[in-house]
């Protein structure tokens, strides 16, 4: 009764998340599983080296995309488009992106001069997947916004419930390592892809036009999309040259314990994605007072938790080389929870039809977290770069927040 209760208080939230947050349930346990089998196997230094190894092309993948797939859901949501004009597009996208990034993610994997010869030469293999990679976001984010939830997380499911087989099975063999698991990771790109292409004819429907699709949305999209993306992966960045891989293996570790916090965000947006008025000032205010108090719930329930997991669990979730990361827990909770709140409200700008203030907002807020979070962090080492995440979440919060009453009254 106590969970049918939590799900009815998710659902007056945002309609249709509690049937998101079935499926988010079901990817937050296999992805909760397959992290902990890849950390003891790895342990703390190899679970930095992979974050470092895979840093690169998935970074430039998501610079490519010049957030096509946010844009998208904006027109289909605004009924500019259909679902079926959107992945038209998305293929002429894709086919003229292509021979773009793709040539300048080898290039930059070469000049990175940490990594030796043969992970490079694998990265530069899971590099020429990016067509696959751009079309099943792409995909993804279409069914998300013509409101297939089940079309989307079936994608989801596909791609985690191979990985933890995939995960499972090296790790009882010991092959395990940071060369394997990008190989495991190629393959997962292609079974996201394919989960996503066999339901297209079901799931994709409506007009398509005839003329050759514009690049202003790239063009619009490109520079924002960047300074966010390269934001985006400042704690990475950051903790790789403060600190060391260990360190960096630690962080990444302790996030995977946040799932539970990632899993009700994710069921918020796409619950609300297709289903609320977001054209309604007051409906979307409303979302929004609702999630923040959702999210200080999650906090008080996540200060106890910290008192639950102590390094002796630690030790037995994710082996010896992790006890050590303890003291990260309460400092990662509030990073993870307030960038949590923050991307509900930098969505509700966008879905909400705010397009310049968003792009606007996209383009300003990440400088600013540099600035913010390279301070504290050349101050403060590791608990800097904590304290800094957090305080520019919190301000890109009360910014988006002040941008949507201006311009919604």
């Amino acid at each position: 009764m106590y969970i049918l209760r939590k799900i009815n208080i998710l659902e007056k939230v945002s309609p249709g998340s509690s049937r998101s947050l079935f499926w988010e349930i079901i990817n937050s346990a296999l992805i909760f599983l397959a992290s902990i089998l890849i950390n003891r196997s790895l342990g703390a230094q190899d679970r930095g080296l992979f974050t470092l190894v895979i840093l690169i092309p998935t970074t430039m993948f998501t610079i490519a995309g010049c957030q096509w797939d946010r844009t998208l859901k904006s027109l289909i949501i605004r009924k500019k488009i259909s679902g079926k004009e959107a992945w038209r597009r998305s293929l002429y996208y894709t086919i003229f992106l292509s021979p773009i990034f793709i040539p300048l993610t080898i290039i930059s994997n070469f000049i990175y001069t940490n990594l030796n010869v043969e992970v490079k030469i694998l990265i530069f293999i899971y590099s020429c997947i990016f067509p696959i990679y751009l079309m099943a976001g792409f995909l993804y984010a279409i069914y998300l916004s013509t409101g297939s939830i089940d079309g989307q997380y079936r994608m989801r499911t596909s791609m985690q419930i191979s990985y933890v087989l995939l995960v499972f099975i090296s790790s009882y063999f010991k092959l395990i390592s940071v060369h394997f698991l990008i190989l495991i990771y190629i393959v997962l790109q292609i079974i996201y892809f394919i989960s996503g292409w066999i339901q297209k004819e079901k799931l994709l429907y409506g007009s398509e036009l005839l003329e050759k699709p514009s690049l202003i949305p790239l063009m619009k999209g490109f520079l924002p999309n960047t300074i966010e993306t390269l934001s985006l992966n400042l704690d990475i960045w950051l903790l790789s040259y403060f600190g060391s891989l260990i360190t960096l293996g630690h962080y990444v570790a302790m996030n995977s314990l946040m799932q539970p916090i990632n899993l009700i965000s994710n069921a918020l947006i796409n619950g609300s994605t297709a289903r609320l008025n977001w054209s309604e000032s007051l409906v979307v205010r409303r979302y929004l007072l609702r999630t923040t108090y959702l999210m200080f719930f999650l906090l008080f329930f996540s200060i106890i938790m910290i008192f639950i997991i102590n390094p002796y669990v630690l030790e037995s979730l994710l082996g010896k080389s992790f006890v050590s990361a303890w003291w990260m827990i309460p400092w990662i909770t509030g990073v993870v929870i307030t960038k949590a709140t923050a991307t509900q409200f930098q969505t509700a700008i966008q879905l909400s039809g705010l397009e310049n203030a968003y792009l606007t907002m996209q383009s300003l807020e990440p400088v600013s977290r540099l600035l913010i979070v390279g301070f504290l962090g050349w101050q403060f080492s590791e608990l800097g770069i904590f304290l800094g995440l957090i305080l520019s979440s919190l301000l890109k919060i009360l910014g988006c927040l002040l941008i949507h009453i201006k311009l919604t009254n």
